[in-house]
């Protein structure tokens, strides 16, 4: 499965039940990550449980000096304010790479990023 591949890297949110309610995925190769996804319950959307996870997964990598990159559909406008807002900058595209022809924007973050250099 995933955890036993090399370079597996996850963070996870916990209520104070101790119930899980958010994840976040990444690949690390070569001192380069992919953030595979950021997932969080139904019931705990809107309350910051996904930018507190990208938070605390982004500034592990970057005391571990790890430049990270991630892609995401040109027509999600939420997540791309998110990633921007963590330092990623359009690093690439790839045309009509989504089922329904939707372009994928490619967006990389130097470690210690704060904003993104080039507008999404």
């Amino acid at each position: 499965g995933f955890w036993e591949a090399p370079g597996a890297l996850g963070w996870l949110a916990e209520a104070t039940a101790g119930d899980a309610v958010g994840f976040a995925l990444f690949r690390e190769v070569a001192g380069e990550a992919e953030l595979l996804r950021v997932a969080t319950a139904p019931a705990w959307r809107r309350r910051q449980v996904g930018r507190s996870l990208l938070a605390a997964a982004l500034a592990g990598l970057d005391r571990s000096g790890v430049r990270c990159h991630l892609e995401v559909r040109a027509d999600n406008l939420a997540a791309q304010a998110l990633y921007q807002g963590f330092g990623f900058a359009l690093a690439g595209l790839r045309r009509r790479y989504y089922r329904d022809d939707c372009d994928a924007w490619l967006l990389a973050r130097e470690p210690g990023s704060l904003g993104g250099e080039r507008r999404l």
